[in-house]
């Protein structure tokens, strides 16, 4: 019960029940003053009065300090030095208190309000190294300040705006003579007064901008009274008073006592201490653990926690040195895999060994910013691990380049070359021994006894010992006379051994016998040694160089030998020859050797047996004088992996739902996945094999092809429950299987079979569970994978993604593919699908958004494929990445579920931590042979292959030899004046690049410099000198692989538009829209947008795929087509019932139903084995075989009636939608869950369009007799052959058409921005040169990078000009830009706002321009003859560009790869005007090629569409079966191995002459 009265002092504790009235006077224990204090308080009393006093004061309150009304004023500054993510409190205490020493407003740091905002500052490009001192921040800040107020009483807020504006402006200003500003002073001088480590400036302009845009004031409170009032100035009193009757219940809990009224709202809310934010989010990063890799070269060093990066971008490379010591640190470079991993590459700091500590430095690093008070943030101490050694050690293995059988009495002597060798962990040998011996039969080793020999022998014998004792580089060399004295003396055998050790302690020798002949044998090697590995899954490319012998002085030229190859099966690896197996070599034998140059040996992948030796063996054989040598290598054809896979992925599926685990694609390397069905297709086979795949596998013994059960795998699962932690971590549980339900046979096995396990999620409940599964082949190999599935209650939409089951190439693009299905029976208002990174960091910090070709969230209402495509070079060598597919669906009534699957990805490291070198370091130009060897490389996936290229030529492309003989050069352009400031970089004036690539596709790269000095040669010399090298070329057959004219070899020039062999007119190039989809996106010609379509859909890699469930999904053209007109594609897809379709609209939407025509809409089908059309208002259909690999398609539209065919079939209808006006062209398929792929399409005005790509069925009539062209000769004739040049001769004059060429380097943009945006380089380069954008054609981009991460592109450009003067006025242009690459910047700058595409351009900056005048001519020039060089003075004799790739005719097969750029002076003579090549005639239309160079792109354009078109017609049927289909392209066809015969043919039957 309440009290009668109230008390007159408060209990101790509160009383539990209101009191009944309030009290009468306040509760306060002591009188409020009467007057006031004679002093002001320092500090407002802690507890304000609990009632207001009852009459006003008479008088004022007196203060000493009167209080004056105080501003808040806001702006902000841009800081450069530092990154948001590297801002911590030193930064914060030291910016406030040098903003506090540079202004006279702001007194002290109490004057700040609240924390600083920081935001990083204009984005760096991300391919450009970024560090610390490249970044910058904006700093927003308010502060609280005193000020007076005018006679009136009132404060001009303007006026202390603009004298706070003027006072930041002038503190962030430079000093012209000191080059600093007042901020900058004090920001150096307060960091060094509080001993931070802060290196931050003020940025002039920028700070600027924002100043002008940042800086504000308002009044923060009113002035004090002048006098008394004569009353309260409130309604109610400002301090809390009794409440006029009781409250219902106490306002505080027992124990508490009444609560102190708070006397006015803080200025800004409580903020956690840094002291308590660092207890929760724990300390700076430690160094964890430090590791040698599997090859020895590299480290990686975890750290205990996610850190900042140190402010750097994950793939960039830095100074180890900079965030880690150890031994030798200095000679180690570094990148951050993610935030908690950094890879060293240590193969250069040689006293760096296991059991060495590893040390992060102190002040390096910092946790990660989460935007979770990330000024709290402090640098890490110093942490140490010592470093543990990898885990096996790496085996050495020592390889010998050796030939079997030499003829001693060859000049050169021996070479034996061991620089192959692997295990070295990318350092020098720690021990390399060389030891020699030699055999011979008993009876001739007495007898050189008996005729003095044997002396000489011995004598001959003991040099090669003692040599090889104190040899330790990895090449032994033998001379002539030593083999010869061994060879007289009794002895046929020379025998060496080499040991090998690592600085691990790995150790191995070795040894390889050479028979001695004192016959004129050809020499003849395997390269890559003579013991090689093989797998059954992998093709099989053996390489032999052979040459005849040179002991009767013959040239290299007269040396070609023809070679032969048989192969052997053994055994057992040491059986004698004369119980191997040969295998018989054909279509129907044993195997068949595919390399089209017989230097090679080539077989496709699964065409060996597993755990099985062979022999190859190369046979070379001097057609001169009928002697033949041979060279063995013996394949050892190693056990494939069981690979075991799970489809789906990790995922969440609803426990009232049927769960069906899928183990089917689990593979054998061992055996072929594909048995000719398609059955590798992921989204086909799914859950569901396809009956295709069961009946073409027939009555085949399982193990022969497929996988799965297919593939004679046996499964075995288990089941675990998971328990999930707080920190997301999952950890074992306990078993799913109970002794009445054991697992999983009973009732799990009910309809699981031994690939698949299938059961109802309610057998388990919810909760999260491990399903592992072990795959096993029939001899116990085995491999076990397992998959995380939650089961909830909830329906949510069924999500898989496909796996990888290997790890992937970085520089590769990459595809993951995923499926969602919505649960049945829910009306489904929205489905969003999402994709995110779960794990990992991309390359240089870019988002996923940034690094996606495909969008990453899909709505829509139903089931649909929503795959993520990845950026090459978007994930981080090394790394490991979690992907995540995400399906949130919204129902009817509101509720939301989301269902998911994610799926891992490892990627391979590089290969790295080797050399190139390069002998002798300097020589003569066109003369001096250079040597090329590479050393001490390793990598994740061996064997390593090696290819050589220049700045400006590929030398050769990658084999397995690390070595590269006889290389000439030429001297660069640029770099024969006198020395400039540079004296090493002119006198170094060529740069070699080794590019090695391991077996994913991997590469690394290294380079070195040589000299190379002016040769002046006459034009006969040069002539000779020419032919020689030509006729080198042919002898020794040097063509990798057989490949033809590679693209890289001939430079980027336009296609021409390929003529069309209709008998209707040609239409003009730009009436036709065709597209081949090699690029990453849509051409401008086509449009998704606002087409009515789904937009599931994928371009790149010569196809776009189609991939919705709607029924809908499609692009269209972006202009209309008028009848008559045609359209013409190829089609692919998976099975004959993929749907595909083409439609014609009169307007730009189609968005009706896919099975259906109507008013102004007409479609085009073909679907499981019939064509439809369904016009305006009939349809027509007809049953046909199609073909599911290819289709051609054509729809050809008239005013009153339409014809389709695909494949064979073909349907006509009478519809007018021809004469209803200009017509919109849709494609598309892909509904039912089948993806439909297009690789061309074309649409074209007049009664037929021309080809869009080859057709694919063959057709079945004969084909015409056509003649083999002869080989040609080995050496140069004496005289021309034809009354025009076979070959390209310079140009004596240019003409008075010359055109600029040149090539601009760029960095801070990415090749996909650059090709994307060619019309903003277009209009830059036109502002540079002043001409008129169209007389600009960008010719290519090319990526400039050189090292891992690292940016930029080379986009080279032509300009075409009316006459010389033109030219020279363009030329003058550029060389002022050449001067100064700021022109360009500013030029791109402009072009990219007139587009619209600032943003793409932000960060780019021009690092070079270069421009050539070259000059047109009517004869074919080699190359353009330079006019200029780079406008710096016009030399006396003209330079003249010999690139020497050997073709034999018109169909360019390269003979010999020398891709050779060579310079040489010569004197000027008259020459006889050059001879204009009359046009020929191909198909009936006449073909000019005279101006085009015989391998180029150009002109292999000009001949295609007609050699196309002839290729396909009925009468090459036998040629088709004989060679297979047309590639799809000019670009394609110039690679296609059988380019070379079917293009002699061609112009064989065509009349054309051999001079063409």
């Amino acid at each position: 019960m309440p009290t009668s009265l109230p008390t007159s002092l408060p209990t101790s504790l509160p009383t539990f029940l209101p009191t009944s009235l309030p009290t009468s006077l306040p509760t306060t224990s002591l009188p409020p003053t009467s007057l006031p204090t004679s002093l002001p308080t320092p500090r407002p009393t802690s507890v304000p009065t609990s009632a207001p006093t009852s009459l006003p004061t008479t008088l004022p309150t007196i203060s000493f300090a009167p209080t004056k009304p105080s501003l808040t004023l806001t702006s902000a500054l841009v800081l450069d030095g530092t990154s948001k993510s590297s801002w911590n409190a030193a930064y914060e205490e030291t910016f406030k208190q040098s903003l506090v020493d540079v202004s006279a407003l702001i007194e002290s740091t109490d004057d700040f309000v609240g924390n600083l905002t920081v935001s990083d500052g204009a984005r760096r490009s991300r391919t450009r190294r970024r560090r610390l001192q490249d970044a910058s921040v904006s700093v927003s800040f308010v502060v609280r300040v005193d000020v007076d107020t005018g006679e009136d009483g009132a404060v001009d807020i303007d006026s202390y705006v603009t004298a706070f504006e003027a006072e930041l402006v002038s503190a962030t200003t430079v000093d012209e003579q000191t080059g600093v500003s007042p901020l900058d002073i004090a920001l150096q001088a307060t960091a060094e007064e509080k001993g931070y480590e802060v290196k931050i400036t003020a940025d002039q302009e920028a700070s600027h901008s924002m100043i002008a845009t940042e800086t504000g004031g308002v009044e923060s409170s009113r002035p004090p009274t002048a006098a008394p009032s004569p009353a309260p100035s409130t309604a109610q009193p400002t301090t809390p008073r009794p409440t006029p009757k009781p409250t219902p219940a106490p306002s505080v809990t027992p124990g508490n006592p009444t609560a102190v009224p708070v006397p006015a709202p803080t200025l800004a809310p409580t903020i956690e201490s840094c002291e308590k934010v660092r207890e929760r989010t724990g300390p700076p990063p430690d160094v964890d653990s430090a590791r040698f890799s599997s090859t020895g070269a590299s480290i990686l060093v975890d750290l205990d926690a996610a850190s900042d990066q140190a402010g750097m971008l994950a793939g960039e490379y830095f100074p180890c040195a900079e965030l880690l010591d150890f031994a030798d640190v200095d000679t180690a470079e570094c990148f951050w895999v993610s935030a908690t991993q950094i890879y060293a590459e240590v193969n250069k700091a040689l006293d760096f060994v296991p059991g060495e500590n590893v040390t992060l430095r102190a002040n390096t690093t910092m946790l990660a910013c989460d935007d979770d008070r990330c000024e709290c943030r402090v640098r890490n101490t110093a942490s140490s691990v010592p470093a543990d050694p990898p885990d096996p050690l790496p085996d050495v293995e020592p390889v010998f380049q050796v030939p079997d059988s030499i003829a001693v009495c060859e000049e050169g002597g021996l070479a034996v070359e061991a620089s192959q060798s692997i295990g070295s962990g990318g350092r020098e040998w720690k021990q390399l021994v060389w030891s020699v011996n030699a055999t011979g039969p008993p009876e001739s080793r007495a007898a050189a006894k008996v005729n003095g020999t044997w002396e000489n022998a011995t004598e001959a014998l003991e040099s090669m010992q003692h040599r090889a004792a104190n040899d330790t580089s990895s090449e032994f060399t033998a001379e002539a006379t030593e083999l010869q004295a061994l060879a007289n003396g009794g002895f046929d055998t020379l025998v060496l051994s080499l040991a090998l050790e690592n600085f691990l302690g790995s150790t191995k020798t070795e040894s390889v016998e050479m028979k001695l002949s004192t016959k004129s044998i050809p020499s003849v090697l395997i390269v890559g040694g003579a013991n090689q590995v093989a797998k059954v899954g992998n093709a099989l490319t053996v390489e032999a160089s052979g040459l005849a012998s040179g002991c009767d002085g013959r040239s290299k030229a007269q040396r070609a030998v023809d070679y032969a190859w048989n192969l052997y099966r053994l055994d057992g690896v040491d059986d004698p020859e004369e119980d191997w197996t040969q295998l018989a070599e054909g279509a129907s034998a044993d195997f068949v050797n595919v390399a089209a140059n017989k230097r090679y040996f080539q077989l496709d992948p699964f065409s060996l047996d597993s755990g099985t030796t062979y022999v190859a063996r190369a046979e070379a054989t001097d057609t001169k004088y009928d002697l033949s040598n041979t060279a063995d290598v013996y394949l050892a054809v190693g056990v494939g992996s069981v690979v075991a896979v799970i489809e789906g992925g990790d995922r969440v599926v609803s426990v009232q739902d049927e769960l069906q685990l899928d183990a089917s694609s689990s593979f054998d390397e061992d055996i072929n996945p594909d048995c000719g069905d398609g059955a590798g297709d992921w989204r086909a086979n799914f859950g569901r094999r396809r009956l295709a795949h069961n009946d073409a596998h027939g009555t085949r013994t399982a193990g022969d092809c497929g996988t799965g059960d297919d593939a004679g795998l046996s499964f075995s699962w288990i089941c675990e429950e998971l328990e999930v932690r707080d920190d997301g971590e999952k950890q074992v549980n306990g078993s799913c299987a109970t002794d009445t339900e054991p697992f999983p046979t009973g009732v799990w096995a009910l309809k699981s079979d031994k690939q698949r396990l299938i059961f109802l999620g309610t057998w388990l409940g919810t909760g999260n569970y491990r399903f592992t599964v072990t795959a096993a082949s029939a001899d116990a190999r085995n491999s076990t994978t397992s998959v995380d599935i939650e089961l909830i209650n909830e329906e949510p939409s069924k999500v898989v993604v496909s796996n990888f089951a290997r790890k992937v190439n970085s520089a590769e693009r990459q595809t993951i593919l995923g499926i969602v299905t919505p649960p049945d029976g829910v009306v489904i208002d929205d489905l969003t699908t999402t994709w995110t990174l779960a794990e990992g960091y991309l390359a240089a910090d870019q988002t996923l958004q940034e690094v996606s070709r495909t969008v990453l969230e899909l709505q829509a209402s139903g089931q649909r494929y929503h795959d993520l495509v990845l950026d090459p070079g978007a994930l981080v060598p090394g790394g490991t990445y979690k992907f995540l597919l995400t399906a949130t669906l919204t129902s009817e009534t509101g509720d939301t579920t989301e269902g998911y699957a994610s799926v891992v990805v490892a990627v391979s490291a590089l290969p790295s931590a080797g050399v190139v070198a390069a002998s002798p370091r300097k020589g003569l130009e066109l003369e001096t042979p250079f040597e090329l060897v590479a050393s001490y490389w390793v990598g994740d996936e061996l064997p390593l292959k090696y290819g050589y290229e220049t700045g400006e030529a590929v030398l050769r492309r990658p084999t397995a030899d690390p070595k590269l003989s006889d290389v000439r050069l030429s001297v660069p352009v640029a770099t024969t004046s006198e020395p400039g400031d540079d004296y090493y970089d002119w006198w170094h004036n060529v740069t070699f690049y080794v590019v090695v690539v391991d077996q994913v596709g991997a590469t690394g790269q290294g380079e070195t410099s040589v000299a190379v000095l002016e040769n002046v040669l006459e034009p006969e010399a040069l002539a000779n000198l020419t032919n020689e090298l030509l006729s080198n070329a042919f002898a020794t057959a040097d063509l990798p692989g057989g490949a033809a004219c590679p693209a890289a070899d001939v430079g980027p020039l336009d296609p021409t538009p390929n003529p069309t062999t209709s008998p209707m007119p040609t239409p003009a190039p730009g009436d036709c829209v065709s597209d081949d989809f090699e690029g990453p996106s849509l051409g401008n010609q086509w449009t998704a947008t606002d087409a009515g379509g789904d937009g599931n859909y994928v371009v790149g890699g010569g196809a776009i795929t189609f991939s919705g469930f709607s029924g809908l999904n499609h692009v269209r053209s972006v202009r209309t087509f008028s009848a008559p007109f045609g359209f013409r594609g190829v089609g692919s897809a998976a099975s004959a019932c993929c749907y595909h379709y083409v439609a014609l609209s009169t307007e730009p939407v189609d968005a009706a139903n896919a099975w259906s025509g109507g008013p102004g809409v007409v479609r085009f089908i073909y679907h499981c084995g019939k064509i439809f059309i369904y016009g305006q208002s009939a349809t027509a259909d007809s049953n046909c075989a199609l073909n599911t690999s290819h289709n051609d398609v054509e729809v050809r539209v008239l005013d009153s009636e339409l014809t389709f065919s695909a494949g064979a079939c073909e349907l006509s209808l009478a519809d007018g939608i021809g004469a209803s006006g200009p017509l919109y062209v849709f494609f598309g398929g892909g509904s039912y869950g089948e993806p439909a792929v297009w690789h061309a399409a074309s649409v074209c005005p007049g009664a037929y369009a021309p080809t869009a790509a080859p057709s694919f069925a063959p057709t079945p009539g004969p084909t015409t007799n056509y003649a083999p062209t002869p080989a040609p000769s080995l050496a140069p004739t004496l005289a021309p052959t034809t009354a025009r040049p076979t070959t390209p001769q310079p140009t004596p004059v240019p003409t008075e058409a010359p055109v600029v060429t040149g090539a601009v380097a760029l960095s801070g943009i990415t090749v996909a921005e650059a090709e994307s945006s060619k019309a903003v380089l277009r209009d830059a380069i036109a502002q540079v040169a002043g001409v008129a954008t169209e007389a600009v054609t960008i010719l290519s981009v090319a990526s400039a990078r050189r090292r891992l991460q690292e940016g930029g592109v080379v986009v080279a450009y032509k300009i075409e000009s009316n006459d010389f003067a033109e030219a020279a006025d363009a030329a003058d242009k550029l060389q002022a830009a050449a001067d100064d690459p700021s022109v360009v910047d500013t030029a791109i700058e402009e072009a990219a706002k007139d587009a619209n595409a600032e943003a793409v351009f932000a960060g780019v900056s021009t690092e070079s321009l270069t421009y050539d005048v070259v000059a047109a001519t009517d004869a074919p020039t080699v190359a353009p003859t330079t006019y200029w060089d780079n406008k710096k003075k016009r030399k006396e004799d003209t330079r003249l560009l010999i690139v020497i790739i050997v073709c034999a005719v018109a169909g360019c097969c390269c003979l010999a790869a020398l891709s050779m750029a060579c310079f040489a002076k010569h004197k000027k003579s008259p020459e006889p005007p050059p001879i204009k090549a009359p046009p020929i005639s191909l198909g009936g239309v006449d073909v000019d090629v005279g101006e085009e160079l015989l391998c180029s792109p150009r002109r292999v354009g000009k001949i295609y569409a007609p050699l196309a078109a002839w290729y396909n017609a009925p009468e090459r049927a036998a040629l088709r079966a004989k060679h297979g289909p047309l590639p799809l392209s000019p670009d394609a066809f110039r690679k296609w191995p059988a380019m070379n015969l079917v293009t002699m043919a061609f112009l064989d039957d065509q009349g054309v002459p051999p001079a063409f």
